[in-house]
Order: C-alpha cells, then structure tokens, then sequence
C-alpha cells in the first residue's frame, strides 16, 4: 500500500481514504461549522437520538470496546473535562435530580440488579481506595452529612419509616440474627441505655476479661456451669456506676436474688475499692 501523499501515513479506509487525513479534514470542518452543527442538532434531534440508539444496539460490543480502551488512554482527560462540567454546571444538575428522583431511583436499582457481580468486583477493586478518601475528607464528609441531616430530618425519617414499612420481616431477621452473634455488643448496649436513663456515670469495659479474671465462676455460689452476667456491685438506684470496679460477675439466679436490695462485693480482691475516684468525680458534678 502507498503512504499518503499529504501526511505519509499508510492506513486507510475501504474506500482508500487516508485514515488521518479524513480525520484531520472532519475536525477542521467541525471546528469552522460548529454554529451550523448546533443549529442542525437542535432541528434534528429526534431524528439524531433515534440513529444513535438504533446504532449502539447493533454495535453493542464494538462500542463497549471502544469506550473502554478511549477511557483508559484518555482517563485523567475525561476526569477533568466531567469535573469542569460538574463545577459549572451544579445547580443545573442538583435541579435535574429533584425533577426526575423517581427515574434516576428506578435506572439505578436496574442497573445494580443487572450488574450485581460487576459491582462487587469494582468495591472489592476500589475498596482501599474509597477508604483512603474518606480518611483524607473525613471532617468534610460528616459536615456534610451533619448539614443533610438537618435540612432534611423530616424526609429522611419518612424514608426510613416507608422503608422499614416494606422491609420489617427483613430487618427483624437481621437484627436476630446480629443479637445472636453478638450478646456481649447487645450487653453493653442495653446497660449503657440503663445507665443513661438513671443519669450514673458509663465506661467502656470488657466484661469477658472480668469473667476471666475470676476464673468464669459466679463469685457467690461458685459454680462454673451457669451463664454469667453483670452484676452491679452498688446498684443504679444507690448511686453506683456502670464502670469495670463496680461489676461483679454473677450466675442468673444470683443475680437475681441479689437484685438491688444489698451492695455486697463477693470480689476476693484485698482492699479494692469499688467506687473509684472516677465516681466520686461524678458525684461532684
């Protein structure tokens, strides 16, 4: 094949058009006729929207290849050009969303349906990635979820509602299954709710550990085949706190028996002191 006589480039059309030279000729004619292009668009554009779409059907593959091979040649150039448009562009697209939230909700859960093994290979791909942005815009994140909250406290509380609506049997299996998993995040949970609604002082503690501590027995009847559970060594009602020197571990029955009626320490330590300086402190305030 001859090299053309303009450029020197040896690849050609069918019809013996030089590849770069057509492209260059198309491009200067784009460029001195971009006012007659717009005009035409805008006249034609069903016209050009049923083409197009007629197009990518037939040439699915070809266009998925291609996309994907211009994407990774030209990728920084297309994140800026979209970036650029986003910026100038904000309130036009905010506007957008709002007019069509029911059609952008829709496309998307088709998508993520139809898509389902190719999105979780992309957040497996891109998973450190997310992470080390949320860690470099953390404040700027909760700030804006913090100010999302606010102005739209009463559409986010009518969305969980509806949700929860048409998705109880789901969450109410989930959330068995979670406290089932995990009894001792539940514990914690449950007395850190008790200790806020008696208004005593609450710490993080680890109640297995005590339980170790002790040789997994209750520290009463000294049995070692029954449950354990907290005891508070002062109860809520005397004024003790839901803190690691003030929990004593405790069959259920003992428990029980114990209930808040005495605030004796069956801890073997030697001189401990089960309200701590921390408690004190609290008293104070």
């Amino acid at each position: 094949m001859k090299p053309c006589k303009k450029c020197g480039g040896i690849d050609r059309y069918k019809n013996g058009q030089c590849k770069v030279c057509k492209k260059a000729s198309a491009k200067k004619y784009r460029q001195d006729n971009r006012e007659k292009a717009i005009i035409y668009r805008q006249d034609n554009r069903e016209k050009m929207s049923t083409y197009s779409k007629k197009y990518r059907q037939d040439n699915r593959e070809k266009m998925s290849v291609y996309q994907k091979e211009y994407y990774q040649a030209n990728s920084e150039k297309i994140k800026a050009r979209e970036k650029t448009h986003y910026q100038n562009n904000r309130e036009k697209a905010r506007a957008y969303r709002q007019a069509n939230l029911e059609k952008i909700s829709t496309y998307s859960k088709k998508y993520r349906q139809d898509n389902r093994e190719k999105a979780i290979i992309y957040r497996q791909d891109n998973r450190g990635k997310k992470r080390a942005y949320y860690q470099a815009n953390s404040e700027k994140i909760k700030a804006r979820q913090k100010a999302y909250c606010q102005n739209n406290r009463d559409k986010i509380k009518i969305r969980r509602v509806t949700y929860y609506q048409a998705n109880r049997e789901k969450i109410s299996a989930y959330g068995k299954k979670y406290r089932q998993a995990n009894p001792e995040k539940m514990s914690i949970k449950r007395h850190r709710r008790q200790a806020r609604k008696a208004k005593v002082l609450s710490l993080p503690y680890n109640f297995l550990s005590i339980c170790k501590r002790y040789g997994n027995i209750c520290l009463d009847c000294k049995r070692s085949d029954l449950p354990l559970t907290k005891d508070h060594v002062i109860p809520y009602s005397r004024g003790g706190s839901d803190t690691e020197d003030n929990i004593q571990p405790l069959c259920g029955i003992c428990n029980s028996r114990k209930g808040d009626h005495h605030t004796t320490d069956f801890r073997p330590d030697v001189g401990r002191e089960v309200v701590t300086q921390l408690m004190f402190e609290f008293e104070k305030i």
